[in-house]
This record gives structure tokens, sequence and C-alpha cells, in this order.
């Protein structure tokens, strides 16, 4: 029953990532009833429902027969699975961590969608997301004397090993964006497994980019978006992080 609350849940705030995805960027409010691209009809309620509706329509809008966008779909079953996976990992129950394992991935998952698309990571959606997950998470720290070390420490770390490359590289390898999303990596990790976030991030990116390059399908030089993979490492830590650490010998 938990598994099932879960995914209708994600399907939920999956529909929500794909408001924040759409509308964010162009500068659009978040309020408001929903809207067909292409006619600018105003949805109806049954024409909102997460994946069911898109489904039933056939990707395409009833009045115009404009494309509703596959991406809203797989945003939508992308939430769900990380939710249920994420609730897996804590053993089918709902805990105070796998809520901001949750948050964050889902935060994470839909910066990367819109560095993907426009290349831009919004300051309105990681800054607020670094706040929410350092509140929850300072409301469990019953000496304040570790507040310091248990928060802002691998925030600092996060944030830090992004600005140094921007520094370093004048802005050309990462930019501004990219070092908030370091703070809210930091914000949800220990140092050991935030490190081990970004070490699976570079992995992966690294061997896409590499791929990339041996296929000619991009030049060497050429900007390849760093949050999906940011993302990405997240969510290995997240779910294997600590297999990964033990079996290392780190713990």
């Amino acid at each position: 029953m938990t598994v099932v609350l879960a995914v209708m849940l994600g399907l939920a705030l999956g529909s929500f990532a794909n408001v924040l995805i759409d509308r964010i960027p162009s500068g659009r409010s978040v309020r408001g009833r929903s809207a067909c691209d292409r006619c600018r009809r105003t949805l109806r309620w049954w024409e909102l429902i997460p994946v069911v509706s898109a489904l039933l329509l056939r990707h395409r809008c009833p009045t115009c027969s404009g494309a509703i966008a596959l991406r809203n779909t797989l945003v939508e079953c992308g939430a769900a699975a990380m939710l249920v996976a994420v609730l897996l990992r804590h053993g089918g129950i709902v805990t105070s961590q796998g809520a901001l394992e949750a948050f964050t991935l889902l935060s994470l998952g839909t910066l990367a969608v819109i560095d993907l698309r426009q290349g831009i990571v919004p300051d309105q959606i990681s800054l607020p997301a670094i706040g929410v997950v350092l509140a929850v998470k300072a409301l469990f720290i019953i000496h304040y004397s570790f507040l310091i070390p248990q928060l802002l420490i691998p925030v600092v770390i996060g944030a830090g090993w992004f600005a140094v490359q921007r520094w370093i590289s004048k802005g050309r390898w990462v930019g501004d964006g990219d070092t908030r999303v370091g703070a809210l990596m930091g914000a949800l990790f220990a140092p050991g497994s935030l490190l081990l976030a970004l070490a699976a991030s570079y992995i992966v990116g690294g061997a896409y980019a590499g791929a990339l390059l041996a296929t000619r399908r991009v030049e060497r030089g050429a900007h390849i978006p760093l949050v999906p993979f940011l993302f990405l490492g997240t969510l290995i830590s997240v779910l294997w992080g600590e297999r990964i650490i033990a079996w290392y010998g780190f713990t």
C-alpha cells in the first residue's frame, strides 16, 4: 500500500515538475491552470491526470492536435520510480532522511531537464531547495554545536568544488548555477557520500563525453550540460552509496 501511495505521489510531483520545467525558464508564474502549448486552450481536469491523460489522448491536444511532449510522461514516471526506489531503500518505511533524499532528487531531476533543454540552472529552484533541506536537517540536530560540521561544511565543500573550477576556468567549465547544485548536494550528504556523488557524476559524465567525441557527435570543447550527471551521481550515492563505500573499506 505504501508503494502505491509513493507511485501516486511521485506522479503528482512529476506533473508539478513539468510545470516548473515549462514555466520557470521563461519567467512565467507557476500559478494558474495549464494550457495547450499550441492553441493555448485551458486544459480540463481530466486532461491533467499524470500519465493517464496523455495516453488516453495519444499525446495530442483534442482541440488542435498539437503534440503533448513525451517528456511530460517520462518525467512523471521517473519521479514515481525515484520515490519508490528511495522508499524501498529505507525498507518500505517513510523516514525523514528518505523524504529529504526524494525531495533533493526531484529538485535535481527538474534542474537536470531544464539544463538539458535550455542550458540554464534556475536559482528559483536550487536556492529554495537548499534552504528546505538545511532547515529540515537542522530540526534533528540536538546539540547545535554540531550545526556547522554537520550542515555547513558539506555545503561549503560542494559549492567550493565548483566555485574553484569556475574561478580557474573563468567560467568556461562551470557556471554559477552548478555551484548552487553543488551546495544542494552538500546540504543532503555527509562529506563521504558527497565525494562519492561527485566522483560518480564525473565518471559517468566523462564516459558520456568520451563516447560523443569518439563517435564525432561533438567537437572538443563543446558545451555538455553538467547538471544531468550531477543528478545521476546523487542518485547513485543515495541508492547504493553505503554499499559502495563499505565495499571500498572506507567505513
